[in-house]
């Protein structure tokens, strides 16, 4: 595998552009809520997301806090702000506005884009002394909002589609928050090429996904776990991922969702084991898949009553051994 780390590299435009330019660019990229999202389609929002970013005084390195849920707005608002250089670190949506203010604070984020169904934390995400702007996503009044709330569509109406910076491998991507178990959460920083090699060594070498592949985590974006497969490892070899923005998800959803999209791919949050693999429905197991990363792939088309146990995701790591 080539270095990277001091060639010419931004991840946004390894992740989309590519395939358009390789003639893909109807394949589909993400399905949510039974809609299509085609690479052709991506590379439009992620452009125009990057514009807005940079109408907005966004400048190379600066940081942008993502309070959001699953979704394309999400994918857009991180591969934008990779796109023209600048930082994004998703953070919890489920977290109190007063905490998000404290991390917008501890990354110095400009702005913070917000998930509409979160719209209930602005008020303490506002108390952040470094937040200028906050865009909220989604169906919701922000007329009466302070001026430097916007609406989604006003914000992508700002500027104009944004092409790729000059980044190189090393240059400062994306920062990830930590789960706080030792203490307050941390920001850890990563670089753009990471995401490369975690997209090609891991996901296409060790979980196999393939361009054929439709991906679904139960993991959210936020976590690195569900943003390498809802993101990452998906559009790194241009296959598609189901995404659902229900945080936190229940078995009964999980368990329609995956009778409905039919996944070849799933990744559970937490490792099952492989008896509780096969009660959820009848797959084949990666066998190079470590504890960290037990996977129910390739499955063929099942009912509701196959995916019954569900509930099992739930089951802790230290069971998960493979065998």
């Amino acid at each position: 595998m080539d270095d990277l780390s001091q060639q010419p590299f931004n991840l946004s435009e390894w992740l989309v552009d590519r395939h358009i330019a390789d003639g893909n660019g109807g394949r589909t990229a993400f399905r949510c809520h039974g809609a299509d999202v085609t690479y052709d389609d991506l590379l439009t929002l992620v452009e125009r997301t990057a514009g807005a970013f940079a109408a907005l005084g966004v400048q190379r390195e600066m940081r942008l806090l993502l309070v959001m849920l699953d979704s394309v707005e999400f994918s857009a608002a991180f591969l934008g702000a990779l796109r023209i250089g600048a930082i994004p670190v998703p953070v919890n949506p489920l977290l109190p506005g007063e905490q998000l203010a404290r991390l917008a604070d501890d990354a110095i984020a400009t702005i913070a884009v917000l998930s509409a169904e979160r719209v209930g934390a602005l008020e303490g995400l506002l108390m952040s002394s470094a937040v200028q702007h906050v865009v909220v996503v989604g169906d919701v009044e922000v007329a009466s909002a302070p001026r430097n709330v916007l609406g989604w569509d006003t914000f992508l109406a700002l500027g104009d589609r944004s092409g790729a910076a000059a980044t190189i491998g090393d240059s400062p991507g994306f920062w990830l928050c930590t789960s706080g178990t030792t203490g307050r959460p941390k920001l850890a920083m990563h670089r753009h090429v990471d995401l490369y090699l975690t997209a090609m060594l891991y996901g296409a070498e060790i979980l196999e996904t393939r361009p054929g592949d439709r991906c679904y985590s139960i993991a959210p974006m936020f976590h690195a776990y569900g943003l390498g497969n809802s993101l990452a490892f998906p559009l790194a070899v241009g296959a598609s991922a189901v995404l659902e923005p229900t945080r936190p998800p229940t078995p009964k959803l999980v368990s329609s969702l995956m009778e409905h999209e039919q996944p070849t791919c799933c990744s559970p949050f937490r490792p099952v084991t492989p008896h509780c693999s096969r009660r959820i429905c009848p797959v084949r197991r990666s066998r190079r898949c470590g504890a960290q990363s037990l996977l129910v792939r390739r499955f063929p088309p099942m009912s509701s009553s196959a995916c019954a146990s569900a509930s099992a995701l739930r089951f802790s790591m230290a069971s998960a051994r493979p065998r």
